[in-house]
């Protein structure tokens, strides 16, 4: 398996993202972000190793949870009635 994709962004960031698997029939794909390729390349190794370990590949994002309807009343969204 190769080393993923590797691209310098438009504001000087390095990007890589890498193929993992699937998952209900869905690809799934990891990205990183790095000050160098060295950095993202390094990255993109450990989720790789991570795969070839069968250890899970945790994700990290924020998401919304519960409270993003209550966060968010007050601030332009309708509540909703009934």
């Amino acid at each position: 398996m190769g080393e993923g994709s590797i691209y310098q962004r438009k504001d000087g960031r390095w990007a890589g993202s890498v193929h993992i698997g699937y998952e209900g029939g869905r690809r799934i794909r990891k990205h990183v972000l790095g000050h160098s390729r060295a950095e993202v390349k390094e990255k993109l190794a450990a989720l790789l190793r991570l795969q070839a370990e069968q250890r899970p590949i945790l994700d990290l994002r924020p998401r919304l949870g519960r409270g993003a309807h209550e966060a968010g009343v007050g601030i332009g969204i309708p509540e909703r009635r009934g």
